[in-house]
């Protein structure tokens, strides 16, 4: 885990990239990289996620020593603070990349309760943002109307004695596994773009066929 900025000038030097690369790829400037590096502390946490990964996504990890090329395919991410940073990988990875987001068995209302409304509007904007860059389809439980993702995605119900309360979110290469408890959460994130592809495929398949279009795509819920 990310704890101070010399590992941000240690992974750069890893992967052979100077500050300006660094900036470029990140879309910040060179002066808030050279300020990473220096204070970490002084720069927002967003710009911080945006740029681990960044490091993330070109074979970079942080340790608690330092940093090193990564030597895993499988990631955890439990609790609140895990959720989010879930988030933000999912953001991060198709700002980067764009494509298909496929969430199903989606139960919105685990999203409010574990990332806290107001920060799961604000993630929604940001992915709002990303226009047509993304294709985000969602399948939810059967008279679910709670569409938190209706500004930027597209709900489809699943029949209640087909709908299993284990999610499934495909970005990228990557499929993550998420298990809501009553008092936790844990999310595991395989990246292997075959595995991901197969999912999207038998997904595809639920989609077509076994499947209720909404008579209601969006809601706010305020």
């Amino acid at each position: 885990m990310l704890t101070n900025g010399k590992q941000i000038a240690a992974a750069r030097q890893l992967i052979g990239w100077s500050q300006a690369d660094l900036a470029d790829k990140a879309g910040i400037s060179k002066p808030t990289i050279i300020r990473m590096e220096k204070e970490l502390h002084s720069v927002k946490y967003d710009v911080q996620q945006s740029v681990i990964g960044i490091f993330d996504r070109h074979g970079v990890e942080f340790t608690h020593r330092g940093v090193q090329e990564k030597s895993y395919s499988i990631r955890h991410y439990h609790g609140v603070e895990g959720f989010r940073d879930f988030m933000w990988d999912v953001y991060n990875t198709c700002s980067e990349t764009g494509g298909r987001i496929c969430l199903y068995n989606a139960r919105p209302s685990n999203w409010y309760k574990w990332l806290g409304q107001e920060w799961y509007e604000e993630h929604a904007k940001r992915m709002a943002s990303l226009g047509d860059k993304i294709e985000f389809h969602a399948i939810s439980q059967e008279d679910d109307d709670l569409f938190i993702a209706g500004s930027f995605g597209e709900y489809r119900w699943l029949s209640k004695d087909l709908f299993l309360d284990k999610a499934f979110y495909a970005y990228g290469d990557k499929l993550g596994f998420l298990n809501f408890e009553k008092e936790s959460l844990n999310i595991f994130v395989v990246e292997h773009k075959d595995f991901t592809r197969a999912f999207c495929v038998l997904f595809d398949i639920a989609w077509d066929y076994k499947t209720i279009i909404p008579p209601q795509q969006q809601r706010r819920v305020r």
